[in-house]
């Protein structure tokens, strides 16, 4: 307004508009040369638009990779079908369709199988239940058919191989062949890192006192190495002096070494805080949250890619150790897996003597629970997770966090502030192993779980070898196409190749392909 007249946009020769731009709004004003501020139809040209805020590819990509993971895994499965398919056909002509449909209702299953009883295996004297009464775990099969040479059932020697297929492991140390069960090559991943760790900080002008000393490098490699692998030391104390062995300027201590000790052990870091990524996608996460991991490498700088993807080699070894922690000479993983089974039910018999000796009025409610009924109200002896309590819980519930709930639940049943324990607990020697164990990770520890996922290939690819070795013998076509069945767990697509068909592509609105 001018000499108090309001100045209309239909009259002015000359306009500015000013725009104020954020990722989730847009504001605007209209004024004249002189910064005045300008009406249309009676109403000052000012205003704003609040519209949702755009979101990366980020979620669709995890998405989409997830897809084609899935899609390679069905392909080896069905490429070591077609391997076995003769011999299998002599024995069972149906067991791979009863195998490929056991997930479906009996009325939606094929008419030749719909009369089966057992998925797996229907003959006289031997079903799925005596299958897993021999076997309780594939590992257990697993083992059997690497320490005894003697025949098996081709059934169970594809049952075996369709399990090393399906679950392969991890390609971080792809280029060392000489790891296996015996050998997690924790020294090499951490000299690694190291390295990357230096290079890193020097291009961020980042103090260290290792930067430009081989030899501090080696020492520290060794130290680091020790205290990952000592079983004695807490994992609170293991991040903290793997921290401080990385020696960086008092700063840096606490925002970059603190950081990167604590990814190492497996604790929840802010990736996007240490590497300064900008934008609201939260990046914080532990190493052994896979599908995070895949969301955040697209986001992380190319100057830490190789830092982070040795932390990723450091944390992968770190868990190995404490997987094969006590495996003796020459015993493959699937010796060590089929251990752990037993040690569990050794465990679990240990807290069911405290808590029956110590809480026995709590015995119920942490081992039981409200079970399952019919319409009829007949109980089938499941109990309902809904209500459950304790281990009863903790055995239904195998999501995340499931470990860490059950672990405070027996603390506080024994310690707790309302606990109604025998005080004599405390200084029980099985409750104090149970303790340690618990801080390890070690205790009541399930079978599959994300820890699965730092086991490389080449342990995987070692059971393969030895049974198509053992069992070469009676079914020549083991030996004949070994170099085939190897190729589906060591061949690996590299990750820059991107989609490599186009069948199944996305649309845009032109009906041109966006990817696959």
């Amino acid at each position: 307004m001018v000499g108090g007249t309001t100045m209309r946009l239909r009259d002015a020769e000359n306009y500015l508009i000013g725009l104020d731009m954020g990722t989730g709004s847009v504001g605007w004003a209209v004024t004249d040369t002189e910064g005045n501020l300008m009406h249309f139809n009676g109403q000052p040209t000012w205003g704003s638009r609040i519209f949702p805020t755009a979101s990366t590819a980020a979620e669709a990509r995890s998405h989409r990779g997830q897809r084609r993971r899935y899609e390679r895994r069905r392909q080896r499965i069905v490429l070591l079908q077609g391997f076995f398919k003769d011999e299998m056909d002599k024995v069972d002509p149906d067991f791979f369709l009863r195998l490929n449909q056991s997930m479906l209702l009996l009325e939606d299953r094929d008419d030749r199988i719909s009369s089966d009883v057992y998925a797996l295996f229907n003959d006289p004297g031997f079903t799925d239940k005596e299958y897993y009464d021999r076997y309780p775990t594939i590992y257990h099969l697993r083992k059997r058919l690497i320490e005894d040479p003697s025949k098996a059932d081709i059934r169970l020697v594809y049952l075996a191989l369709h399990n090393i297929v399906k679950h392969r492991g991890n390609f971080l140390h792809q280029d060392n062949k000489k790891l296996s069960a015996s050998n997690s090559g924790m020294v090499g991943s951490v000299e690694e890192f190291l390295n990357a760790f230096v290079d890193w900080c020097d291009n961020k002008d980042i103090s260290t006192s290792l930067s430009g000393d081989a030899d501090a490098l080696d020492e520290t490699a060794q130290k680091i190495t020790a205290i990952l692998e000592d079983p004695h030391i807490s994992r609170g104390d293991k991040y903290k002096q793997f921290s401080d062995l990385l020696n960086t300027e008092k700063a840096y201590k606490k925002s970059i070494a603190d950081q990167l000790g604590k990814a190492a052990i497996g604790y929840k870091v802010d990736f996007k805080k240490f590497f300064s990524i900008e934008g609201e996608t939260d990046y914080s996460f532990m190493l052994s949250e896979d599908e995070k991991v895949e969301e955040f490498m697209p986001a992380c700088p190319d100057d830490g890619q190789y830092l982070f993807e040795m932390l990723q080699k450091v944390y992968s070894a770190y868990i190995l150790s404490g997987i094969l922690e006590g495996a003796k000479e020459g015993e493959t993983i699937s010796f060590i897996k089929a251990r752990d089974f037993d040690t569990y039910g050794k465990q679990l018999k240990t807290l069911k003597r405290l808590v029956g000796t110590h809480v026995p009025d709590a015995y119920d409610s942490f081992f039981r629970g409200k079970t399952i009924s019919d319409d009829k109200g007949n109980s089938n002896h499941s109990y309902q997770k809904r209500g459950s309590a304790g281990y009863t819980l903790y055995d239904l519930d195998h999501g995340s966090g499931s470990y860490d709930r059950f672990k405070k639940d027996v603390v506080d049943l024994f310690e707790g502030e309302n606990s109604k324990a025998d005080p004599a607990v405390l200084s029980d020697p099985d409750y104090l192993q149970m303790k340690e164990g618990f801080e390890h990770e070690r205790f009541l520890r399930r079978q599959k779980t994300s820890d699965n996922g730092a086991i490389p290939y080449q342990f995987h690819l070692e059971e393969l070898r030895k049974i198509c070795e053992n069992q070469g013998k009676y079914y020549p076509f083991l030996l004949t196409e070994e170099d085939k069945l190897t190729s589906l767990v060591e061949f690996r697509i590299p990750y820059y190749v991107g989609p490599l068909t186009t069948k199944n592509a996305a649309q845009d609105g032109q009906g041109k392909n966006r990817f696959a």
